[in-house]
């Protein structure tokens, strides 16, 4: 759907329960009408109805009861859209909500609201910002707690703040060039050189921090990706299972019963993690054995969280090792076999870099993990505790008080948390603009460092400051808004 840039429509829609019954449903109306355009269809005199408040009314068809409503008018400009806008809460039968909807349509010349037209008539209007339009988007898609925060602080204008600094700092600059060519006799080149380089100085400073922001992978925060790699037997499969706490995995002695990767969804510390399960890193002559080991290789690369899990028993350093992969955590399993210290520390020195490792013990019918402990000087004794039922983390069962599940699972929380620290931009658009900017300000660096015709420099500014209007929606391409709006309800 591409939305009229210039309707001007009524419009109405069902902001809520529009798919299934509900107990209550919200009706929206917009446009240039007015109140006393529904006398016929409300039960109140409309006279008396005082604006932003709340009414009682019955309406009607032909001087017939459809529903009794509880209703709301807000005057244009003071609206959600800027236009006059009456709210209705139905009752939410779905044929209710429908033939509410078909009484207006069919006789007060409204028509049903595109998705996002609500909100596209906010911008218009100038109620909403480009910015702030963007974080609505994002809160209402979110699918992380990360990504509904980027927008509810998109929608209050935090954003916005940046950008507006961004500007000002820009038409400081601008203006700074744009004097020095009216008084360059008057100033001399050295005094202009020196009062452009520094409101230069001020504008460089505010791209950078926007660039950095924009520099982590944006897909890999919006469902991070945690990826299980390692060789055939490792026992990937059932750290897999054990994690989840079911059996999604299948679990076999047979080399290379993982053939392609295997994905669910963990929602842990109110964060949605995808747990991957690859297949077995080996050398094989299977074709298909092979492009499962391909995908192993490119989601690991790729993954925001790696997990290399090594049997001792069976070690191939070189096919891990032609990986160049640093792993974030090393899961060492077995080690309830005899003679593990002996098998672990003749491979150890061979193990890819990593950040954090520990050793477990798999249980591949049940699930559990038997003992648990982080690698220490003496397998035996590592910092946390013996690692066996003893130690103080203890038995995976309900007499543990943390399991490795959970300490695998914190690591990866406390790695989230550290990345997204310094609030990344994680709307597309804005951070391709900003990595154009970012571009051109260093060029104009350059230009200021060999130019010395202010004239030039002026000209080249301009480029920069298409850019930023475009970034904070002075210039906005109507392939951008419908970009936007296609992702929004019926409703909004």
């Amino acid at each position: 759907m591409i939305i009229d840039l210039e309707a001007n429509d009524l419009i109405i829609a069902c902001s809520s329960g529009s798919n299934q019954n509900t107990a209550i449903a919200l009706i929206r109306l917009s446009g240039a009408f007015k109140l006393q355009d529904f006398r016929e269809y409300f039960s109140v005199n409309l006279n008396k109805i005082q604006i932003q408040k709340n009414f009682l009314t019955n309406i009607l068809d032909r001087g017939n009861i459809v529903d009794q409503v509880v209703a709301t008018f807000y005057e244009a400009p003071k609206s959600f859209t800027g236009e006059n806008v009456l709210e209705l809460s139905v009752h939410g039968n779905q044929l209710n909500v429908q033939r509410v909807l078909s009484l207006f349509t069919q006789n007060l010349n409204f028509r049903l609201a595109h998705p996002g037209e609500f909100t596209y008539r906010a911008l218009r209007n100038k109620k909403l910002s480009l910015a702030e339009v963007e974080g609505l988007d994002l809160f209402l898609n979110a699918t992380s707690n990360l990504l509904l925060d980027q927008g509810q602080s998109l929608m209050q204008g935090k954003l916005k703040e940046y950008y507006q600094a961004l500007h000002k700092s820009f038409i400081t600059l601008k203006a700074s060039i744009e004097l020095s060519i009216d008084f360059a006799e008057d100033v001399g080149p050295e005094e202009i050189k020196k009062n452009i380089t520094e409101k230069f100085s001020d504008f460089s400073n505010i791209i950078n921090k926007l660039y950095h922001k924009t520099q982590l992978n944006i897909a890999s925060l919006i469902a991070p990706e945690i990826v299980l790699v390692g060789h055939t037997n490792a026992g990937k499969s059932s750290l897999f299972n054990a994690i989840l706490k079911d059996n999604r995995s299948i679990v076999s002695s047979i080399a290379g019963t993982t053939r392609d990767y295997i994905t669910e969804n963990i929602f842990y510390d109110q964060i949605h993690f995808k747990l991957m399960d690859t297949a077995g890193i080996r050398n094989s002559n299977d074709e298909i054995e092979n492009e499962g080991i391909k995908r192993t290789h490119n989601l690991a690369k790729n993954a925001f969280y790696k997990i290399l899990v090594v049997n001792p028993y069976e070690w191939d350093q070189k096919a891990v090792s032609a990986n160049e992969l640093e792993f974030d955590s090393i899961v060492v399993t077995h080690a309830d076999l005899p003679d593990f210290a002996a098998r672990f520390n003749k491979i150890k020195n061979q193990l890819p870099k990593y950040n954090d490792a520990f050793v477990v013990s798999l249980k591949n019918s049940t699930n559990e993990i038997l003992f648990f402990g982080p690698i220490g000087p003496d397998l035996k004794h590592g910092p946390i505790g013996p690692l066996d039922t003893t130690g103080p983390i203890g038995p995976i069962n309900s007499a543990g008080p943390i399991g490795p599940q959970n300490h695998i699972l914190n690591k990866i929380v406390l790695k989230f948390q550290t990345v997204t620290k310094d609030e990344p931009i994680l709307i597309q658009r804005h951070a391709a603009v900003i990595k154009i900017l970012k571009t051109n300000v260093d060029d104009f660096n350059q230009l200021l460092n060999i130019e010395r015709d202010v004239g030039i420099i002026a000209n080249e500014i301009n480029t920069i400051g298409h850019h930023i209007h475009e970034l904070i929606g002075i210039v906005t391409p109507d392939e951008v808004l419908n970009s936007i709006f296609k992702n929004f309800c019926i409703g909004k």
